[in-house]
C-alpha cells in the first residue's frame, strides 16, 4: 500500500503548475484485440474515440492494424497503420469537416522487471500523411505530410491482485515539442483474455488548450 501511494504521489510531482489555468475536458475510449501468433510474434487490431470542448463535440477517432515481435526478454518492437478521421473546426468561411489522415508508425520498447515494479521505456517514430480537401463551401485545405517522435516512460506496479496501477509521461516532438502527457491509471483483469482499464491524462500543450482527459479501455487476448 505504501509503494501504491508513493506511485500516486509521484503523479502528482510530474503534473504541471498550469493544470490549475483554464483548460479543456475530453473523454477517450479505447478497444483493442491482441493476438498471439506465437511467444514470439503478435497481431494488433485497435480502435480510439477522443472528444473535445469539455466533452461535447468529437475531435478524432482511428482505427490502427498492426503487428509485435518479442525480440528478447527486455525488448520487442511493434509497427502498424492508423487510418485517422479528424474534425477539423470550423471559420467565418466553412463549416466544421471531418478529414482523413494515413500514419504508419514503428516503436520499440525496452523493459525491466525490478521486484513488484515493471518500468519500459518506448521509442515511437511515426510518420503522418494528411490528403488535400475541400469543403463544402469550396474552401481548399492543402495536403500535408510529417513525422512525429514520442518517448514514453511507464512504470506498472504489481500488486498481486488483478488490479494493476501505472503511471507514465510521455513527450510528443514534431518539428519541436509540441505536449507532454501525464497519465495515471490502474487496469483490472477480469480473466485471461479480458482487461479493462481506466486512467486520468493531462496534456500540456504549447499551441492550443492543455487538456484534461478521463479514459476507459478494454483489451481482449486471443
Amino acid at each position: 500500500m505504501k509503494k501504491i501511494k508513493l506511485l500516486i504521489l509521484a503523479l502528482g510531482l510530474l503534473t504541471p503548475v498550469s493544470l490549475y489555468a483554464q483548460d479543456d475536458t475530453a473523454a477517450w475510449v479505447f478497444l483493442s484485440v491482441k493476438k498471439a501468433l506465437n511467444p514470439k510474434w503478435s497481431l494488433l487490431m485497435k480502435s480510439e474515440i477522443h472528444t473535445k470542448d469539455n466533452t461535447s463535440d468529437m475531435d478524432y477517432y482511428y482505427i490502427l492494424g498492426g503487428g509485435g515481435y518479442k525480440i528478447n526478454s527486455w525488448l520487442r518492437t511493434d509497427c502498424g497503420i492508423l487510418y485517422v478521421d479528424y474534425k477539423n473546426p470550423g471559420s467565418e468561411a466553412y463549416k466544421s469537416f471531418w478529414r482523413p489522415m494515413y500514419r504508419s508508425y514503428v516503436t520499440f520498447t525496452f523493459s525491466k522487471q525490478i521486484g513488484p515494479i515493471r518500468g519500459s521505456l518506448r521509442e515511437y517514430w511515426g510518420y503522418c500523411w494528411m490528403p488535400e480537401a475541400t469543403t463544402e463551401e469550396g474552401v481548399y485545405k492543402k495536403g500535408s505530410a510529417f513525422h512525429e517522435w514520442r518517448n514514453r516512460l511507464r512504470l506498472d506496479y504489481s500488486t498481486g491482485t488483478k488490479f494493476t496501477p501505472y503511471i507514465y509521461v510521455e513527450d510528443w516532438m514534431r518539428k519541436t515539442l509540441e505536449r507532454m502527457r501525464y497519465v495515471g491509471g490502474v487496469d483490472y483483469k477480469l480473466d485471461k483474455h479480458h482487461t479493462l482499464g481506466a486512467f486520468y491524462m493531462y496534456q500540456d500543450k504549447y499551441k492550443a488548450l492543455n487538456t484534461h482527459v478521463l479514459g476507459i479501455e478494454y483489451n481482449l487476448t486471443l
